[in-house]
């Protein structure tokens, strides 16, 4: 929205205060309406700017015409709520059945117009509310935001628009969140509607092992088909994707194995052709349940500020990954995109969603074991090998000692328990067998997490990686340093490289400090139209459908 725009509106609500007329029965019956507020179920920003909409001064129609016909804009609004659901919302949440009624009664009288003209303005403001600051608090679902605080003057203003849209559809557009992501979703959410409404696909049928290129699988025209609908498998490969067949049963072999791996790239399997029983289970989740990690996605969407800083960081912790954003306040291209290591989903540990400010990297930092990990985890191992205490670089300290030399307890009986007990610490100096590695980014949160570097390079060769304790470990800490720390002394490899082999930690502050957003996408698009989806790892998509009061998807898994 441009700063010209703004003002027409600004120009308009003024131009409605300096003609107003009180003694009109449109007036008086919408004073009347408005005034229901509370009783009608209006948020209070809603109810803000309602009366901003309508002041008592002058309450003036805003989708009647002076001879009381409603709009060609009225008629396109009820069609834009009507369509909620390609923007992933219900169309039922905004009354269009009672508008349409309310439309038919709207000449009659001024006092049926303006019921008419409250209705649809109440709905207008609910849709766009919702498609642009989202339906719920996002707290309730245990995610950590800053309060995206919707400005009752600034809801007036989208409303505003539409009343004097040329196009409409148009003005609807452009009240949407301005994130590529989102864009691309809503794109991808009309694509995978008509598929869904597409009666001649099929989930391919079970196999009673891993189907292999060369082996006789007789639901391989199914696959075809799906692979086909989904833009996995190229539509002029087609007649070379069903080859010869053996006894009437068609070999698997051709194209179809490079569209299965297209396949298993997007869902976040191993690549390799073949149709085992995870990709098995993949192809057979429902468009429905598509569909609806898509709709969850775009109202996790609208919780983020309209305006992003210069400087990003967003870890999508079921896709286990990280990207870098500079100057980008639509998230278009990453500078940096990296491979990451989430919170486990069966232990209790799982990663948080919030947002925090990275001011800090610390080179061979120290890693301060938390009471509980000491307790379940240190202490336990300790007892089996003694040995290993030291092998693995551990000391015991006092609480809240900084990490530097200081006084040590020996590792006996009475000091295990005085840990167990909270009164002292386990923490292990720097090193190569530190948890953390060699790095650690900090963007200070009351989780106590935080981006670090890991011993376990092995671990980033699996696709599902939820192994941490609740911290995310990236892939490549050193090129994530060189990044946030560009233009500082700090930031060259080789400086990097340097401090590495060194003896001391190093803290060193960010000049320019990023904000760090831990947020959790089942589904990502990206802008040519492809779709990946990832597993709901930890239950908060059924968290949110629920919050949502959305019903549940027959079949759903």
């Amino acid at each position: 929205m441009t700063r010209r725009w703004f003002g027409a509106v600004s120009i308009a609500l003024a131009a409605r205060v300096a003609g107003a007329q009180t003694t009109d029965p449109f007036a008086a019956a919408v004073r009347a309406l408005v005034a229901q507020g509370g009783e009608t179920g209006d948020r209070p920003v809603e109810q803000a700017a309602l009366a901003r909409l309508y002041p008592p001064s002058d309450s003036r129609p805003l989708w009647s015409r002076p001879d009381g016909r409603p709009t060609i804009q009225a008629s396109a609004a009820i069609g834009a709520l009507a369509s909620a659901e390609s923007h992933g919302l219900v169309s039922d949440d905004y009354d269009v059945t009672a508008l349409w009624e309310l439309w038919f009664t709207a000449e009659v009288s001024r006092t049926e117009a303006a019921r008419f003209d409250v209705a649809l303005t109440r709905a207008v403001m609910r849709f766009l509310a919702d498609m642009r600051f989202g339906r719920i608090d996002p707290a309730t679902v245990h995610f950590d935001l800053p309060p995206n605080v919707v400005d009752p003057s600034e809801l007036a203003r989208l409303v505003m628009a539409l009343t004097h849209a040329a196009d409409v559809p148009a003005a609807v557009a452009a009240a949407t969140p301005a994130y590529m992501g989102y864009q691309a979703l809503e794109r991808a959410l009309t694509r995978y509607r008509a598929l869904a409404r597409d009666t001649t696909l099929r989930a391919p049928e079970r196999a009673a092992t891993t189907i292999r290129v060369g082996d006789r699988y007789a639901g391989l025209p199914a696959l075809a088909r799906l692979l086909r609908a989904l833009g996995d498998l190229d539509s002029a490969s087609t007649g070379a994707a069903m080859p010869g067949s053996v006894d009437s049963v068609p070999l698997y072999d051709s194209a179809l194995p490079a569209a299965v791996a297209r396949f298993q790239r997007r869902h976040g399997l191993d690549a390799d052709g073949a149709i085992g029983p995870a990709t098995m289970h993949e192809l057979r989740v429902p468009i429905a349940q598509r569909i609806r990690q898509i709709e969850l996605t775009l109202e996790r969407w609208r919780w983020l500020p309209n305006q992003a800083p210069s400087r990003y960081v967003v870890v999508n912790i079921p896709a286990f990954r990280l990207e870098v954003f500079e100057d980008d306040s639509a998230a278009r291209r990453a500078v940096l995109a990296l491979n990451v290591i989430t919170g486990q989903a069966d232990g209790r540990h799982e990663t948080p969603a919030f947002t925090a400010t990275m001011r800090e990297v610390v080179f061979r930092p120290y890693w301060d074991v938390p009471t509980s990990i000491a307790r379940a985890e240190v202490i336990p191992m300790v007892r089996r090998r003694p040995e290993s205490f030291t092998e693995d670089g551990y000391e015991i300290v006092q609480r809240g000692a900084p990490d530097a030399a200081t006084t040590t307890f020996a590792p006996n009986a009475n000091n295990l328990a005085r840990v167990a007990a909270g009164e002292l610490r386990i923490r292990q100096r720097p090193g190569p067998a530190n948890a953390l590695g060699f790095i650690k980014f900090v963007f200070p949160n009351r989780y106590n997490v935080f981006l670090h570097d890991t011993p376990l390079r092995t671990l980033f060769a699996n696709n599902r990686r939820d192994y941490s304790h609740g911290c995310v470990r990236v892939e490549q800490p050193k090129a994530l340093a060189e990044l946030v720390l560009r233009g500082q002394a700090l930031s060259d490899p080789a400086a990097v490289d340097s401090i590495i082999r060194g003896s001391h930690t190093i803290h060193v502050s960010i000049a320019e400090p990023l904000m760090v957003l831990v947020w959790y996408a089942t589904a990502v698009a990206d802008a040519d139209g492809s779709v990946s989806f990832h597993p709901d790892i930890y239950g908060r998509d059924v968290a949110l459908e629920r919050a949502l009061g959305l019903p549940a998807i027959p079949g759903q898994r």
